[in-house]
């Protein structure tokens, strides 16, 4: 198509009508560029997704000996028996992560908060759901994975539940100005039971792929066992 119409401007440009040859010219060169800009925008809101999706399973895949089916992702049966031995191989980097203490690859946060808790509530007896927010600023993206872990009196961080970031959180991109934050939001239930003994306070970090550090949001939520039986709903008790 692009030499045919070379050769058209070229034939009205050789019969004298240059004004005809100009506005031709003009008008196939829109024809090319609009559509090839429109095409390059797409692709790379495209690979923007598909950069996620990937980050999210190399996030998982070197989660799997802490949490082997988590929420929304299936994990085939060949990662389930290969990867120690891809682990051992070199050929994930970095490597699994092999213990629920967080404090064993907790990273210096870089550039400032990553996030919050917005809530944590008792949906009956024995469910919990939470809900909030998390960005890597130095990427300046939003995470792939959060992990919740319970605190005890001493500081430790043990993970317990895992989730997948992607909701839509407009008041995020209002309040940071950055619209490569919009799914940032992040949600998950768990079992009381889940959580371990001893705990006292609930926090979330962000764990990032491409590092293999987890960094803790800044505000936690205490966690106390109900009792008598939370009513559906209702906060757990600060």
């Amino acid at each position: 198509m692009t030499y045919l119409g070379a050769m058209i401007v070229r034939e009205v440009y050789r019969h004298g009508n240059f004004a005809s040859a100009r506005a031709l010219t003009a008008l196939g060169l829109g024809f090319l560029v609009i559509p090839h800009i429109s095409s390059e925008i797409g692709g790379y809101h495209q690979m923007w997704d598909d950069r996620r999706v990937r980050l999210a399973g190399k996030a998982c895949t070197q989660l799997i000996n802490l949490f082997p089916s988590p929420q929304g992702v299936f994990m085939t049966p060949n990662v389930l028996m290969e990867k120690d031995f891809l682990d051992e191989m070199g050929y994930l980097s970095p490597g699994l992560v092999k213990s629920r203490d967080l404090a064993k690859i907790a990273g210096q946060d870089r550039g400032g908060a990553f996030g919050s808790v917005d809530a944590t509530n008792w949906v009956d007896e024995s469910t919990v759901n939470s809900t909030g927010w998390a960005i890597i600023p130095y990427r300046r993206d939003p995470a792939e994975v959060v992990l919740l872990a319970g605190e005890n009196e001493s500081g430790s961080a043990i993970a317990f539940a895992e989730t997948l970031v992607g909701d839509e959180r407009p008041d995020v991109v209002k309040a940071t100005h950055d619209p490569n934050y919009r799914l940032s939001g992040w949600a998950t239930t768990f079992k009381s039971t889940d959580v371990p003994p001893g705990t006292k306070m609930i926090s979330a970090w962000v764990y990032d792929p491409e590092t293999g550090r987890a960094h803790r949001l800044e505000e936690a939520r205490p966690f106390f066992r109900p009792k008598p039986a939370a009513k559906p709903g209702s906060p757990i008790p600060h």
